[in-house]
């Protein structure tokens, strides 16, 4: 009889120890599954930061050839030219336009849309005009509009200006949207820029006083340059300065 109370004791102990066994896989079970969980969301992190991480080799890629290009483009500027003197190429002014060559300027963008915000408005507009577009945007800011009655333009900044380029010349793929009809789209331009184009259109004005008709302006690339022509029918242009 003592042999089996001793037995039977014995069998008890055993079978606390397993209930503690079992206690402890099931935390260790939990404890592996709560890192696997953590690893999970690490791996998801680390993947988002590797796309991240390649957009903006992308970005400098481009970046890194468009410098290269002035440069090849400024070393082979043509001898005796008074460089300091000839304004459309002074390194700041091409610097500017380099950099805002990356950009849009879009007016009536609504402002505090509560259906969305701004850089998924900017990205729906720019996949309208140009498929695959919003892929290369980098930001969207908002820049006060000269009319406070209006909204405040949305200026949206690519990683490529090839992508610009794309949207500006097919920008009247918004004119049959039913909600974005209203939208224009502008290129980023400098002060100069500006101030050439004003001056161009004092031009026309003055012309047309004097009965000349059809005259208009033209944007053409001229080099790494962007310049401005005054033509009409005739096409003449006002003389500038190539190489």
């Amino acid at each position: 009889m003592e042999q089996l109370n001793t037995m039977s004791s014995s069998i008890g102990r055993i079978e606390a120890q397993q209930n503690e066994l079992y206690t402890e896989v099931s935390k260790c079970t939990s404890a592996i599954n709560e890192h696997v969980k953590i690893l999970s969301e690490h791996h998801d992190i680390l993947e988002s930061c590797r796309k991240d991480i390649m957009k903006l080799r992308e970005a400098l890629s481009d970046l890194s050839k468009s410098l290269n290009n002035i440069t090849n483009k400024v070393s082979n500027f043509e001898p005796g030219t008074n460089f300091s003197n000839t304004s459309s190429y002074q390194i700041p002014e091409v610097i500017q336009r380099v950099n805002k060559s990356h950009n849009i300027i879009v007016l009536n963008a609504a402002e505090n849309a509560a259906e969305m915000d701004d850089r998924s408005m900017a990205c729906e507009i720019v996949e309208i005009i140009y498929r695959s577009a919003s892929s290369f945007v980098i930001s969207t800011t908002r820049v006060p509009s000269k009319n406070a009655s209006r909204p405040s333009w949305m200026k949206i900044r690519f990683s490529n200006p090839e992508i610009v380029s794309n949207i500006l010349r097919n920008k009247t793929a918004l004119q049959g949207h039913p909600q974005y009809q209203k939208i224009i789209i502008q290129d980023d331009k400098t002060k100069q820029q500006i101030d050439q184009l004003n001056s161009l259109r004092e031009q026309i004005r003055d012309r047309q006083e004097k009965g000349e008709n059809n005259l208009t302006i033209k944007i053409l690339a001229v080099a790494f340059d962007r310049k401005l022509y005054l033509r009409y029918s005739k096409l003449f242009a006002i003389p500038t300065r190539q190489f």
